[in-house]
């Protein structure tokens, strides 16, 4: 507070003060002069002319000046109208009156002064319990508005800020919504503010404020007064605040039912403010509803998003399953054969799809799918790779290319003799714009390759699946090539890569049998 502020704050006190007291000589004087509008001394020395006085100075303006009043009144009655009259002496008489005057005084200005003081509490419980009322039928419009009219988002929000401000009597609100992947709170609903407050305080992180404080301990932060807080001292926050007419704040975070921050509501002051119990109790109703409000509607778009993207998947895999029952069962092969590479083909689409189930479709390393593919020819296996977390589209491609690779190696390729063996790798290639998985199938020691007369269903779903895709059909072994362009997250880092070796086992190493 400054010295100008704290000297105004004394001359008012000061004034105050003064007015009190001169009501107190009027009502003095007013009694003095009807005591001087009777001719005749009254008998009683016209004391009971004061009590009126007195009476109305207590409930006016307080006990003090009401005293000063029957102190007055006391001494001019003794001095005047008590025989003898003028000297400061009394008869016996005069002792009695003087002396019932005071009693009646002391007794009245009590009694006055209780009343008083009882009409004010019930006064200030009436206007109490009209708030509380008001603000318990608010709350309880804006928990109907939220499930009723939920859909309505930004005028839900609306409506919690606009509750909060009435609650507490503040000015001012806005409502945050925290953004957790730029671990900001980001202004979504306000009121009161102009350009500059929302500009500077758009996007909040660790900024020295109220609602960033209330955001890293999670607790509700309460600001009594901007210019003697230490959260703003000599940060240019405090200046903002200021220039908006911010005074006082209280800052209170929406947390989910595990206590994720979900945003904030914070309401402003323009004077220097203590926020009261009640107003803190109800609050924390207002910013509990908002939370669950939050916490239901992002449930609701992850459940959204999840049926979208299971129609989606379940329609993939329809078309995955139509492609292979079109290819397997043809009419050139028999029921049995055309059942065999139907089961199998079968098979390995539902082990893609187990993966992904079991990762929650987040997607599964390539190393997984070799092992698994391969694991019944693992002693003929080596593999050179290094762990690359595929999504879940690639994931199924590769399964039924290996599924493919694998079959026509055990049947025509380097695993229908009991020489052959089979080299399997990959590797990140990056360069300035992109990062690309170079997986290279190699088989070799294996019966002399013939070139196919025609392309049957596995090398038809090698090229759809993955168009860079090279096949060479060597006299010394079967190669297949694929190019598969990824994102730059797609290798993963030392700390994915120890946790991949957990979730997966083993990491493959240069020339390392799949399984040993």
């Amino acid at each position: 507070m400054s010295r100008d502020t704290g000297k105004s704050l004394n001359a008012s006190s000061l004034l105050n003060v003064a007015v009190r007291y001169s009501i107190g000589v009027a009502a003095f004087f007013v009694g003095f002069l009807a005591r001087e509008a009777f001719h005749s001394p009254l008998p009683d020395g016209g004391c009971i002319i004061f009590v009126p006085a007195v009476l109305l100075v207590t409930y006016l303006v307080g006990i003090g000046p009401a005293i000063m009043t029957a102190v007055l009144s006391a001494a001019v009655v003794w001095f005047s109208f008590l025989p003898p009259f003028n000297p400061f002496r009394l008869e016996r008489s005069g002792v009695v009156y003087l002396g019932a005057f005071v009693l009646c005084s002391i007794i009245c200005i009590f009694l006055v002064n209780w009343a008083r003081f009882r009409i004010k509490q019930v006064d200030t419980a009436r206007a109490t319990l009209g708030k509380d009322l008001a603000d318990m039928g608010r709350l309880h419009r804006l928990s109907d508005r939220l499930v009723r009219e939920g859909n309505d988002f930004n005028k839900c929000l609306n409506e919690a800020l606009e509750a909060a401000i009435a609650i507490s009597c503040a000015a001012k609100g806005i409502l945050q919504l925290f953004e957790s992947d730029l671990g900001t709170l980001t202004i979504a609903a306000q009121y009161g503010f102009e350009e500059p407050f929302l500009k500077f305080f758009e996007h909040v992180r660790n900024y020295p404020s109220a609602c960033g404080a209330a955001m890293s301990s999670a607790e509700r932060m309460i600001v009594e007064d901007v210019t003697m807080s230490e959260i703003f001292a000599g940060h240019l926050s405090q200046k903002i605040l200021i220039d908006a007419g911010v005074r006082a704040m209280i800052s209170t975070p929406l947390k989910s039912s595990k206590g994720a921050i979900l945003g904030m509501i914070s309401t402003y002051f323009g004077a220097p403010h203590r926020p009261s119990d009640r107003e803190l109790n109800l609050l924390s109703s207002l910013t509990q509803q908002t939370a669950d409000y939050l916490e239901r509607k992002r449930i609701e778009e992850i459940e959204k998003t999840l049926i979208l993207e299971s129609q989606h998947r379940s329609s993939n895999l329809l078309s995955v399953v139509h492609a292979i029952a079109q290819r397997s069962l043809t009419d050139n092969q028999s029921v049995a054969h055309a059942k065999e590479v139907f089961e199998g083909r079968l098979q390995a689409l539902a082990r893609a799809n187990r993966k992904l189930t079991k990762s929650n479709w987040s997607g599964v390393t390539l190393a997984e799918i070799v092992r698994e593919e391969l694991e019944a020819f693992a002693d003929r296996t080596t593999v050179d790779g290094d762990i690359v977390a595929l999504r879940p589209q690639y994931a199924q491609n590769f399964t039924l290319v290996l599924h493919e690779l694998a079959t026509n190696a055990a049947k025509y390729g380097a695993l229908s003799d009991e020489t052959g063996k089979i080299s399997v790798s990959w590797a990140i290639q990056r360069n300035d714009s992109n990062c690309v998985l170079k997986f290279k199938w190699q088989e070799k020691d294996g019966p002399y390759v013939v070139p196919p007369a025609r392309h049957g269903f596995g090398s038809s779903l090698i090229r759809s699946s993955f168009p860079d895709v090279r096949l060479d059909y060597a006299a010394e072994g079967l190669s297949c090539e694929i190019d598969l362009p990824v994102a730059d997250n797609g290798h993963e880092s030392s700390t994915a890569q120890t946790a991949s070796r957990d979730l997966f086992g083993s990491a493959c190493k240069p020339g390392s049998p799949v399984f040993n």
